[in-house]
């Protein structure tokens, strides 16, 4: 299940856009590993192209100012997301900060984000630059 929603609050000029996301995933293996203990050094919920079982969801909340700076406007958003593996009880958490500079909506824009990951056991910080272009 996926929800997804934009709004303009007044006029999309006036006041900015808030776009609001959320997502629930029941992953069922029927109790079933993706791959083999130890397999090639993996660990039980390592991502190795397989499914792990466990619940996940992600919320997401954006704002994009009216107001242009430069070519494009600017895009504060967060991201909260979580998955719990059944068969092993590993819980991970990652909370994203990020700024958008929106030049040409889906077709241009670039992007700074901080990711906070804590895993049950572990805790990692992460900063990714991105540019998007789309022709």
């Amino acid at each position: 299940m996926t929800a997804f929603a934009t709004a303009s609050l007044g006029s999309a000029t006036a006041v900015g856009t808030v776009t609001l996301e959320g997502a629930y995933y029941n992953y069922n293996t029927d109790n079933v590993f993706d791959v083999a203990p130890g397999f090639g050094g993996a660990g039980p919920t390592a991502n190795v192209g397989g499914i792990t079982e466990g619940k996940a969801f992600l919320l997401g909340a954006d704002y994009m100012f009216p107001d242009k700076v430069g070519y494009g406007y600017v895009q504060p958003a967060f991201r909260y997301q979580e998955f719990d593996a059944h068969l092993t009880s590993v819980v991970t958490r990652q909370y994203d900060f990020g700024i958008n500079y929106i030049i040409d909506g889906h077709n241009a824009r670039v992007s700074a984000d901080y990711a906070k990951v804590m895993t049950t056991g572990s805790s990692d910080d992460m900063f990714v630059l991105g540019v998007q272009l789309q022709i």
